[in-house]
């Protein structure tokens, strides 16, 4: 049996208080036990796609670098443009 768990419950959830502000801050953990008859590779293997499903990794490479709020809006905006340009099939049209 496959046990995998992604902890975010209250007690790994750190509360601070300013005077108006609530701020939370979640730890988050990736678990996986290994089978009787597994091999380390594949126990790797595993824990690897656990963390990616995580978004663990995603979150720090968007992280490893300040990014100013305007660029970040306008790469969000360069995005939404390019999604809604692809049609219900999953079809590219590009607007000439």
């Amino acid at each position: 049996m496959v046990q995998t768990t992604n902890n975010l419950s209250d007690d790994n959830t750190k509360t601070r208080t300013a005077q108006t502000k609530t701020k939370v801050v979640r730890k988050s953990q990736v678990e996986v036990t290994a089978l009787p008859s597994e091999s380390a590779e594949s126990l790797l293997r595993r824990f690897n796609r656990e963390v990616v499903r995580s978004g663990i990794m995603k979150r720090l490479k968007e992280l490893e670098f300040y990014e100013k709020p305007s660029k970040r809006r306008r790469k969000e905006d360069i995005l939404k443009k390019y999604r809604a340009s692809f049609d219900k099939d999953g079809d590219h049209h590009e607007e000439v």
